[in-house]
């Protein structure tokens, strides 16, 4: 049996001693000095547990170890371990240190983030908007009845007292004829081939608004028909050299008065144009032809792109029953062109066309208007301008007709022009595009490209 051998410090078995068992194991010391050198924390337990064993030895023992050697050499070795123990002790006291200030940050992080998740959703926009409000209110309270319409006023009249007050004699009236008269001779001198009649007549109808407003109680029917028969005498003793008969002057008299009444019903209702919808693609036989009705149109073979619905216009396959023509035989025209009609057809918007038609298309013989689709056999049929107080101008006005009773077929009330609209009458070629406006200039002549313009009020846009 192998006889055991014991610590020369502390006389106890090798195997059992701590010392020994640490003094032997060199690696233990190259393990120490790497992780020094490479700055780390993270010692092996087991290197630990030696140099808290160590500790516990008892002075005795390692004086007994120490006084043991007698070679220099590693008594020096011995001195440099204990030095580098206080090393490793001073080390470990900072790395412990640290720990526990990094442990202490790191609670009072989870504190506050602990104590910010504990508040309800604070809103600090709403904190400054009350501070903001706050600071208002008190800024009002602390004024005494303010009051800026009083003072903008009270600034206006002393300007005006100060204007007059500066004046010698001021004569208002003669100041004010003087600036109209000016104002006339500016805008005389602002046109290259001034219309004077136009001119004259609007002074006309101004002294006539002048007189009415003189009046306490002015008659205003007598006051127009003297002043409506004046013009009629005028005009009738004018052509007196032509030897006019007296049933020309009744026709003449006639003919005045209804287009007086024609342009105030119009006037009345707001009705500026009529609408005819087309195909782009239509555009050059218009200009060439004019505007013709269903029939003439397929007849000639101008129809390149028909946008009519076809049901529809089987049903308009009718006589009228005011002069008998079918409804093929007319051009027809919406009063309000924002309906039922354009609004399926804004699928196709960028081809569509709408040709905008003066009022007075009207007047041409044969013309008729309705109260509803002309499709329909609850459609009436008028010619007196005066029956068109008729039609639901409440369900044409909206933009929606579904808020109406019967109010898709009303919103579609249409003028009836018989065979063909001439092209004087055709004021302007509304698009929603510029590429369909630039289409249509390349195929009209140069003098009808200033009639080209965009107006997308005349169409519907995407969401409604």
């Amino acid at each position: 049996m192998k006889k055991q051998k014991n610590c020369s410090g502390c006389g106890i078995p090798i195997m059992h001693c701590d010392c020994h068992n640490y003094f032997i194991n060199s690696r233990d010391f190259d393990i120490l000095f790497q992780l020094q050198r490479e700055g780390k924390t993270n010692i092996p337990s087991g290197i630990k547990n030696k140099i808290i064993s160590i500790k516990k030895i008892n002075n005795v023992n390692i004086k007994n170890y120490i006084s043991s050697i007698s070679n220099d050499n590693i008594r020096q070795n011995l001195d440099n371990y204990n030095n580098y123990l206080d090393e490793v002790e001073i080390d470990i006291q900072k790395q412990a240190e640290q720990a526990i200030d990094k442990h202490i940050e790191s609670q009072a992080e989870q504190v506050i983030d602990k104590d910010i998740e504990s508040k309800t959703e604070p809103d600090i926009d709403k904190y400054l908007e009350s501070q903001a409000e706050q600071a208002i209110d008190r800024y009002i309270e602390s004024q005494t009845e303010p009051d800026i319409d009083k003072y903008l006023e009270s600034q206006q009249q002393q300007a005006v007292d100060r204007y007059i007050e500066s004046q010698t004699e001021p004569d208002i009236d003669k100041y004010l004829e003087s600036q109209q008269q000016q104002a006339v001779d500016r805008y005389i001198e602002s046109q290259t081939e001034p219309d004077i009649d136009k001119y004259l007549e609007s002074q006309a109808e101004q002294a006539i608004d002048r007189y009415i407003e003189s009046q306490t109680e002015p008659d205003i029917d007598k006051y127009l028909e003297s002043q409506q028969q004046q013009a009629i005498d005028k005009y009738i003793e004018s052509q007196a050299e032509f030897g006019i008969s007296s049933a020309r002057q009744t026709t003449i008299q006639n003919t005045y008065i209804h287009n007086q009444k024609f342009f105030q019903i119009i006037e009345i209702y707001g009705i500026k144009y009529f609408y005819h919808i087309t195909h782009v693609a239509h555009i050059p036989s218009i200009i060439e032809h004019g505007i013709l009705s269903h029939n003439e149109a397929h007849s000639k073979g101008y129809v390149q792109s028909d946008i009519s619905n076809r049901n529809v216009n089987a049903l308009r396959n009718k006589n009228e029953n005011i002069y008998g023509l079918n409804l093929h035989d007319y051009v027809p025209l919406y009063i309000k062109v924002k309906n039922p009609m354009m609004f399926v057809r804004n699928t196709i918007d960028e081809h569509l066309v709408v040709l905008t038609i003066k009022p007075e298309i009207l007047n041409i013989k044969g013309s008729l208007f309705t109260n509803g689709n002309a499709a329909s056999n609850r459609t009436q049929y008028f010619r007196n301008i005066e029956k068109i107080a008729q039609l639901d101008w409440g369900c044409l006005n909206n933009n929606y007709w579904n808020d109406y009773e019967d109010g898709k077929r009303k919103k579609c009330s249409e003028v009836l022009v018989p065979n063909q609209i001439k092209l004087g009458n055709i004021e302007n070629i509304c698009c929603k595009y510029p590429s369909t406006k630039n289409f249509i200039k390349s195929i009209v002549p140069d003098n009808f490209k200033e009639k080209i313009i965009i107006d997308k009020s005349l169409f519907f846009n995407n969401y409604n």
